[in-house]
């Protein structure tokens, strides 16, 4: 018998994001919030629409402000060390349209290049 899980939900609307970043925020108590959520993962799952072959600008938004350098990944003798390796990551993405029309078109390939590698690969 597996142990229960508890899902722990992020509501990015209620996050208020202000679409410009400060030149030195720190870590804010909302921010902190955000990050020790992940830190109390074992799993995270990111459910959202695709927009543009990525995902919507409040998750983005979320993930700029979240995903941040010294917690998410650090620089270390001049590369790049993600830190959050350990957590497993599930992203689904849903749209319209067929596997063989994304394959076709590389549409697949823009979201794994810019979604998968680009963000969670890299933290």
């Amino acid at each position: 018998m597996t142990a229960a899980r508890q899902a722990r939900i992020a509501q990015l609307k209620q996050f208020q994001l202000i679409p410009q970043v400060a030149n030195n925020p720190g870590v804010s108590q909302r921010l902190q919030a955000e990050i020790d959520k992940l830190l109390a993962c074992d799993l995270l799952i990111l459910q959202f629409p695709l927009w543009w072959f990525s995902v919507p600008a409040i998750m983005k938004g979320w993930i700029d402000r979240v995903f941040i350098a010294d917690w998410a990944f650090k620089f270390q003798g001049g590369k790049v060390v993600g830190t959050m390796r350990d957590i497993p990551v599930h992203l689904l993405g849903l749209g319209g349209g067929s596997h063989e029309g994304y394959r076709k078109h590389g549409y697949h390939t823009a979201f794994d290049t810019q979604v998968a590698t680009g963000i969670f690969r890299f933290c």
